[in-house]
């Protein structure tokens, strides 16, 4: 299985998220900004080269790698990915054309202490996922990543300051590369 990417979901709170791009040693980012427009935080994570997704409900969508969609909302034409809970979900979003879907939550999410839903564990998101490029959301740290296409984190990198952020990208990135070595 190849490197488990990482994948940073911004909190939507307004906050300056500059010093969070420039700490995060991510793969990419989720800009889930509501009514917040990011053209200019999508070219900032570019020039740091990461891959930019732009959630619908931000005011502009600027030209970002991906356009991201909740589960109720109809295909675009650019390329797309979509949050799902359920096999039904995930079996429409790629059905519509998603070059990925964020399946959740996998374990109790971090930033939302109030939400009892059921969770899928380790087990459950790979028998939804399967072999699709889909990310594991909700209680990723570095004591619960697992190899899989990737991991989506909001709660545990936003919950902190930017540096002490940036050791957590660093404390799941060697967490993930020690899983990935001992399921090859």
């Amino acid at each position: 299985m190849p490197d488990t990417r990482i994948l940073a979901i911004t909190p939507g709170d307004g906050r300056e998220l500059r010093p969070y791009l420039d700490a995060l040693e991510v793969d990419a980012v989720l800009f889930r900004e509501p009514g917040r427009d990011v053209a200019g935080l999508v070219a900032h994570a570019r020039e740091r080269g990461l891959t930019t997704h732009v959630h619908a409900c931000c005011a502009d969508r600027p030209d970002a790698d991906y356009v991201h969609l909740r589960s109720d909302m109809p295909a675009v034409g650019t390329p797309f990915g979509v949050s799902c809970h359920d096999a039904d979900e995930l079996r429409l979003a790629f059905a519509r054309g998603a070059a990925y879907a964020l399946l959740s939550p996998v374990f109790p999410p971090t930033s939302k202490p109030e939400d009892t839903r059921d969770t899928l564990g380790i087990r459950g998101f790979r028998a939804l996922a399967g072999d699709r490029p889909v990310y594991a959301l909700g209680g990723l740290t570095d004591k619960t990543a697992f190899p899989c296409h990737g991991v989506a984190v909001l709660g545990w990198f936003f919950e902190v300051s930017p540096a002490e952020a940036g050791l957590r990208v660093m404390a799941l990135r060697r967490a993930l590369q020690k899983a990935n070595s001992v399921s090859s």
